[in-house]
């Protein structure tokens, strides 16, 4: 990809209070959370969905979420926002 704005855009590692803030503005899926099997199937689905709708128009992020500098898990974030114009 060399547009930095579409595909899977890769960020530095986020604490909690960075997460909380990123919230706001994005839906968050956590890969320990997804293992664990704590999301529903409808949640995947929606997130899946929304995730596939973002991904060539304005991208989605990957980033590892740290607690006192140990990597805790990987999560992927999706804008929050309805895209207009996708094709």
């Amino acid at each position: 990809m060399n547009d930095n704005n579409i595909g899977i855009k890769f960020r530095k590692e986020i604490d909690e209070i960075e997460l909380k803030n990123m919230e706001l503005n994005y839906d968050i899926l956590s890969i320990m959370k997804m293992k664990n099997k704590e999301y529903s199937n409808k949640f995947l689905e929606e997130f899946i969905t929304k995730s596939q709708e973002h991904l060539y128009i304005d991208g989605i992020i990957s980033c590892p979420y740290t607690e006192k500098d140990v990597i805790k898990d990987i999560l992927i974030l999706v804008p929050k926002n309805e895209l207009i114009n996708t094709i």
